[in-house]
């Protein structure tokens, strides 16, 4: 909520999400933007609400896309591919249809 990523990384590794931690530093590595970076905590966290709201006020929807991905909303991440994330239609699809089958 006070948007302090340095306090959220030692909070992340002291909780022993090494893994969420390194997640947050390389978005501040590849990403310009500071709520992509905010959005990365709350998805370490496990606030995919607010990861998504930070998302969209920054127009990161690639990312967006992204997380809808990992976290098996196959129908948002399509929807968001036809709508704002175009390039990553054909992309989005294919992976779909990977993970459908994989599935069976």
């Amino acid at each position: 909520k006070t948007a302090r990523l340095d306090v959220a990384e030692v909070c992340l590794s002291k909780m022993g999400n090494a893994t969420g931690a390194r997640a947050v530093l390389q978005a501040k590595e590849r990403e310009p933007e500071k709520d992509a970076h905010i959005a990365m905590v709350a998805i370490q966290l496990g606030l995919l609400e607010d990861a998504e709201r930070l998302y969209v006020r920054c127009g990161r929807y690639d990312l967006l896309n992204k997380m809808y991905q990992a976290s098996g909303q196959w129908e948002k991440a399509v929807e968001v591919a036809q709508k704002k994330d175009r390039i990553h239609l054909k992309v989005t699809h294919h992976l779909w249809a990977r993970h459908l089958e994989a599935a069976v």
